[in-house]
């Protein structure tokens, strides 16, 4: 399985942000009434996972030059939902909205700076736009100098960017200062804090941060050791099919002397990851 030690200092996240649409600046060509109607549309069909529908929505707000709409096809483009993938036109539209200062396409630039190994202008955008308080430029700045990468290592530093990160709201930064504490990587091992921003981020869904949740409850760091609480925290991602999930839940229940659902979830764990 996993270590999840290691996840954090090589996981950077890649989602769609809906939390700028409408504070950012932007040069859109139509009312922010009339935006926020296209905005609320756009987020329902992604809910509903309807992505031919929401790609439908960002058309018709790209024609009206729309920065979020911009950033948000980048999106689809640079990772190919429902369209195919090109990295060129992800670059494109993301530079374009980039280009009006709309932060979350600046952060999306830095984020392929870095992949494509140009560190100094990937950091030089990122310390840009850490003024302006976006949470997911905060969190990856805090991972590159958790790691040593591209910049001198400095947990203290890191610490520093996760903790204001993780009060802007950003889930990956709850979950890695949860890390931190947990394995006393630049502050003093404390499991009752470890669980504190574990629970946080798992609020948010964020299934790292719910794997070790849940083996908080299971082996009682920083809590009172509760197998069910740690068997309801993944439930739902191992019937999902979650492998670290599928994994964990097979073993709470074989702690429970519960031989029918242990029984179960190791068939599982056999099929999908081999589990011996």
């Amino acid at each position: 399985m996993f270590d999840f030690k290691k996840i954090v200092f090589i996981f950077t996240v890649f989602f769609l942000v809906f939390s700028s649409a409408c504070n950012s600046k932007s040069t859109s060509g139509i009312s922010e009434a009339e935006k926020k109607e296209y905005v609320s549309k756009y987020q329902a069909e992604m809910d509903s996972e309807n992505y031919k529908g929401a790609f439908s929505i960002l058309e018709k707000l790209v024609e009206k030059n729309d920065d979020f709409a911009k950033n948000e096809m980048g999106f689809f483009y640079e990772k190919g939902i429902f369209v195919e993938k090109d990295i060129k036109k992800a670059i494109k539209l993301y530079a374009e909205a980039g280009n009006n200062n709309y932060v979350p396409a600046m952060y999306n630039i830095s984020r392929l700076k870095l992949e494509d190994w140009n560190s100094a202008e990937a950091l030089s955008i990122l310390k840009k736009i850490e003024s302006d308080n976006y949470a997911p430029a905060i969190n990856l700045l805090g991972i590159m100098y958790n790691n040593g990468d591209y910049v001198d290592k400095d947990l203290n530093k890191a610490f520093l960017y996760y903790k204001k990160a993780a009060d802007l709201g950003n889930p990956d930064a709850k979950f890695n200062l949860g890390q931190m504490y947990f394995y006393g990587e630049g502050v003093k091992q404390d499991y009752k804090k470890s669980f504190y921003w574990y629970d946080e981020s798992a609020k948010q869904n964020y299934d790292f941060a719910k794997i070790q949740l849940a083996t908080s409850y299971y082996k009682g760091y920083g809590v009172e050791k509760n197998v069910e609480k740690a068997i309801n925290v993944i439930s739902e991602m191992a019937e999902k099919g979650d492998p670290d999930a599928i994994y964990n839940i097979r073993l709470y229940y074989k702690s429970m002397s519960d031989n029918g659902k242990y029984e179960y979830w190791d068939i599982k764990c056999k099929e999908t990851i081999g589990c011996e």
